[in-house]
């Protein structure tokens, strides 16, 4: 998983080298019940993605997939806006240039 500023919001992504996503497979990922055809069942209800996606729309922000296609792996990025700087107890604004993870 990675974590980086990118303009006003912040990209996270998760990448594996596992299947890989068919092309015609990508739009219909993030549905409510959406399995896929390599999909083996055991009690999977097809509702991460679906979830993740609300969850993400409601902060204002994106998700989405890429994947070269099947057998390439894939990677799954979200991207949300930052939170403004917030001023510290001694009065002086946190930066990216004072914090403690590279992505604030």
């Amino acid at each position: 998983m990675t974590a980086e500023r990118d303009g006003a919001g912040v990209r996270f992504a998760v990448r594996d080298t596992g299947d890989g996503i068919a092309p015609e497979e990508v739009g219909k990922l993030f549905q409510s019940f959406y399995q896929g055809e390599s999909a083996s069942g055991g009690g999977r209800l097809g509702l991460g993605l679906s979830i993740s996606r609300e969850i993400v729309d409601s902060h204002g922000g994106r998700i989405w997939v890429e994947s070269a296609g099947v057998g390439k792996g894939a990677a799954f990025l979200f991207m949300v806006p930052a939170a403004p700087p917030r001023p510290r107890l001694d009065g002086s604004v946190n930066s990216p240039h004072n914090c403690r993870v590279n992505f604030c």
